[in-house]
């Protein structure tokens, strides 16, 4: 079963963050402007810098 794109993500910070890679800041552009990458980010004691859709 294929992931989708937000769960690659979380997988990939879980895994950088776990090897040692030290981060305050989760940087993204609008298409990860979404809610359960914002929790993701919160998990992990991440602060969000997202640009946000101008739909939302």
């Amino acid at each position: 079963m294929a992931q989708t794109k937000p769960a690659m993500v979380a997988g990939m910070v879980k895994r950088a963050l776990g090897v040692g890679i030290e981060a305050d800041y989760f940087l993204a552009d609008s298409w990860f402007a979404t809610k359960p990458i914002i929790s993701m980010t919160l998990e992990h004691d991440l602060t969000a810098i997202l640009r946000m859709k101008k739909t939302k």
